[in-house]
């Protein structure tokens, strides 16, 4: 993991799905697992925000 300018940087591989689908999947770095405490099966919601050609991912854990 890298820090730059306070902002923490991790790169992660996307692998095929498999089968027929065009999906792709990526690891959760485990800083993110260990940081919201989470489990297999849990669910997390992906908000992206675009701006000028880039994209902001923000995380957040959807306890139940």
């Amino acid at each position: 993991m890298e820090q730059v300018s306070g902002i923490y940087m991790v790169a992660t591989k996307l692998v095929s799905t498999g089968g027929a689908s065009r999906s792709l999947r990526t690891t959760v770095p485990l800083w993110v697992v260990e940081h919201f405490e989470l489990s297999a099966g849990d669910t997390v919601e992906w908000k992206f925000l675009v701006e000028d050609g880039k994209m902001q991912l923000i995380v957040t854990p959807k306890k139940e």
